[in-house]
């Protein structure tokens, strides 16, 4: 009967990207504690009801059956999101699988787990199994069951098909899941699937084994699809990375790398398991797309890179450095914005190229092969010279290091985006906190545990009565710690860039790029945890103008536009009257004299701008300080930043400025 079953079985094939934003499975059921409750996951299991959550505690515990259950199983890290709890709870068999779940062809279980490291597995006994009996799924064997994994480590489990997961017939959907060193007899060292659906996002499959086919993952007239997943250095007879055998193979911002065969094809195999498609029946047919992947680095005899057997569309992806012939196509392959080693040279055609559209043969410049880094330097050819138009791709929004997965206009060939960012080492000082005796500013906010750990440009408005104030910035920017007795306060930091080099760059900036950081008291500034260089996203420009922004100092920006090259870019606002941009017109009438010498050669941003209106005028004084007068901690009218509101924040710092600023900054 299930010889039957499996011949017959129609695939319901899942559009890319459909079920990412799938939520937990946790609702309005009871919560089985093991071991506070129940003494093993089996037991509270068994007196589980619908939709009922078994809250794991660490330990170590043995393997669990799970039959005609509608569940959620999971540690600690399903409620508290530390990653801390999957090492220390541990689910193990010394045989059998170390999760079985099945509905005997009554229903569907339904199953997630989360935040558990399964291992020792080695698989479930299947008679009769398509005439062979055998072990399937050492980690997890699934039947007739839809089945969720988050956060889950699954190593060092065997079985003869499926070292890690065995899919039979089910349908499971992973995320943020490591499957590593598991080993398979036959096929699947790490997923074997036989006609079931799986969704793989945002996972390492790595250092898995199979004998035969599959060295990472095997699909058996199946559907398998990837988004965000690492396939890294997997061993097996053929199909190194990844073994398919019909129906849907989608993967998209994948990296498939250092994987290897030890007959054909190191990263990936696409063929019919027992004979070629019949014409005419759609169901023999399987939808073959990749987007976005950077395969590299494969190994094999016979085809190093890609083996095709079946039709083929290939985008915006990277196919380099693997052995023999990168690709060989014994189908129809179409190929699109895609930087191929060799070009159709490096193509081994025994089919048909139905298209080959604005490809390249020119070499990635990756960050760094020696250490896996398959990123993009700056200058790729592959950067910004994917497919224009991006339609039907389903390209998700994050690339494999979970960065914006379109930075400019266009899409990046690969896995990985080009981030633009630069480094910016920063010098500034400001009036307030600087003591001329020391040469460095004083961190009285800081001893007196007055910062917030959240930037503090994201205000209400009206600002003290200002709708736009100049440093008026929306970002989520938190410090990772306030550990560096050094940090005086919290900083703005912005690049500009104008098309006119006259005073439009500082009063109208073109574009922006944003980062809140903090300052030290050597004036340097930096990132959010207190110590190293700030870095800013600049998608568009290769020059811009620096600015600096406060809270309740005037900010500065460079005289002059800074070119942003591939190293760390230095500017020292501290050492001359002419670094800090100066303004003097009639119309509008400005008066911005740059920054203000707050010792001999040294400068520094004007004290004293409370409401942020770029002014330091009479109601900094009358809206703010005189209200604020005699209080305590981190507020607008501490000009000096010494925690307190007091007479020396009106006459050592606003009193002399009165009357500096402009009267709008943007």
């Amino acid at each position: 009967m299930k010889a039957v079953k499996k011949l017959t079985f129609r695939m319901i094939r899942i559009p890319l990207l459909s079920v990412l934003s799938l939520t937990s499975l946790m609702v309005e059921g009871d919560i089985l504690e093991v071991p506070g409750s129940y003494p093993t996951i089996t037991s509270a299991v068994e007196a589980s009801s619908d939709w009922d959550t078994v809250l794991v505690f660490p330990g170590i515990y043995q393997r669990c059956t799970i039959l005609n259950k509608k569940v959620t199983i999971g540690s600690l890290t399903m409620i508290t999101g530390d990653p801390a709890f999957v090492d220390q709870t541990v689910v193990q068999a010394g045989n059998g699988s170390v999760f079985f779940i099945d509905a005997f062809d009554v229903g569907w279980s339904v199953v997630e787990l989360n935040g558990l490291t399964l291992r020792n597995g080695q698989g479930t006994y299947w008679p009769e199994f398509f005439f062979d009996s055998l072990y399937h799924g050492g980690g997890i064997c699934a039947h007739l069951s839809h089945v969720f994994l988050r956060n889950m480590v699954i190593a060092n489990n065997s079985a003869d098909e499926g070292g890690g997961i065995g899919n039979l017939w089910s349908y499971i959907y992973t995320d943020n899941v490591v499957l590593k060193e598991n080993y398979a007899s036959m096929q699947g060292g790490g997923y074997h699937g036989m006609q079931g659906t799986c969704l793989l996002t945002n996972s390492l499959i790595t250092g898995n084994v199979c004998s035969d086919y599959g060295g990472g993952v095997m699909s058996e007239a199946a559907s398998v699809q990837m988004v965000n997943c690492r396939i890294i250095g997997n061993q097996a007879d053929r199909g190194g990375g990844i073994f398919s055998s019909g129906y849907d193979l989608i993967l998209s911002d994948c990296l498939i790398q250092a994987n290897q065969a030890q007959l054909e094809g190191g990263g990936i195999v696409m063929t019919w398991w027992t004979a070629a498609p019949v014409p005419g029946n759609p169901e023999l047919y399987g939808d073959v797309k990749f987007v976005n992947l950077t395969i590299c680095g494969n190994s094999a005899p016979l085809i190093g890179g890609v083996i095709i057997v079946f039709d083929t569309e290939i985008f915006n992806s990277v196919i380099w450095g693997n052995t023999s012939a990168q690709v060989s196509n014994s189908a129809t392959l179409s190929v699109y914005y895609s930087d191929i080693e060799g070009g159709l040279a490096g193509i081994q055609n025994y089919g048909v190229i139905a298209d080959y559209v604005q490809n390249i043969d020119v070499y990635p410049q990756f960050a760094d092969t020696l250490t896996g880094d398959y990123s993009l330097r700056r200058g790729s050819p592959c950067v910004n010279a994917g497919k224009p138009d991006t339609t039907g791709l389903f390209l998700p929004d994050y690339d494999l290091a979970g960065k914006a997965r379109i930075v400019r206009d266009t899409v990046d060939m690969g896995a990985y985006e080009f981030q633009f960012r630069r480094k910016l080492e920063l010098k500034a000082f400001m009036e307030g906190p600087y003591n001329v005796y020391s040469g460095n500013m004083e961190n009285h906010l800081f001893a007196l545990h007055c910062l917030p750990e959240n930037q503090p440009f994201n205000v209400a408005l009206p600002y003290f009565g200002n709708p736009e104030p100049a440093w008026y910035y929306q970002g989520n920017e938190k410090a990772a710690s306030l550990n560096n007795p050094a940090v005086i306060d919290w900083v703005l930091v912005e690049l500009r860039e104008t098309q006119w080099k006259s005073d439009s760059a500082f009063i109208s900036p073109s574009r922006k790029q944003q980062k809140a950081g903090f300052i030290l008291e050597n004036g340097q500034v930096v990132d959010t945890d207190g110590f190293s260089l700030i870095e800013l996203n600049d998608p568009v420009f290769d020059s811009a103008y620096i600015a600096v922004f406060h809270r309740n100092h005037l900010g500065v920006m460079s005289a002059l536009s800074v070119f942003m090259d591939d190293s760390t870019i230095f500017y020292n606002f501290t050492d001359s009257q002419s670094k800090a941009y100066q303004i003097s017109s009639v119309f509008p009438p400005l008066n911005i004299p740059g920054h203000k010498e707050i010792a001999p050669g040294i400068f520094g941003f004007f004290a004293a701008d409370g409401n942020a209106d770029f002014r330091i005028t009479g109601p900094d004084k009358t809206q703010i300080w005189d209200i604020q007068a005699g209080q305590t901690g981190y507020l607008p009218a501490d000009f000096n930043l010494d925690g307190f509101v007091n007479n020396r924040d009106k006459n050592d710092c606003w009193r002399g400025n009165s009357g500096v600023g402009a009267d709008r900054e943007e």
